[in-house]
């Protein structure tokens, strides 16, 4: 008989290592648009910017808690890690135009990584569940 080991330590920390990839592509994603922008405003406003780097979170957190529902108590913070950051530093966060895209973007995250939550629950089956259905 078939051991169903529980692997959601190796799940967690397969999402934790994706969460730092995505934190990663987003500070590739902000140095080459945004601060490109500012050298060139007539390229990207940073509310573009902003907009592209919120996308990419949502995207990431989706899928990222889709395949590991666990991981939705650390990889929205993990991959907005960087625009906490920014926003927290800046002194001026609340007063700047920039302040809605990113907050805007927050909330969007949030939302991506509860919608995954609910479609995996929905989605899977237990290999007891299996069990279960080959019994009757």
């Amino acid at each position: 008989m078939k051991k169903y080991g529980n692997n959601l330590i190796t799940k967690t920390m397969l999402s934790f290592k994706w969460a730092l990839l995505a934190l990663s592509a987003e500070i590739i994603i902000y140095t080459s648009v945004i601060i490109q922008g500012l050298v060139q405003p007539e390229l990207f406003t940073s509310s573009l910017g902003f907009f592209m780097v919120n996308v990419v979170n949502t995207i990431c957190c989706f899928f990222i808690v889709k395949y590991c529902p666990v991981s939705i108590l650390f990889v929205p913070l993990i991959i907005n890690a960087f625009i906490f950051v920014m926003a927290f530093f800046n002194t001026s966060f609340g007063v700047n135009p920039w302040w809605v895209p990113v907050a805007t973007g927050w909330a969007v995250c949030m939302m991506a990584s509860t919608i995954g939550v609910l479609l995996r629950k929905k989605s899977s089956i237990s290999h007891i569940q299996l069990e279960r259905g080959k019994a009757s």
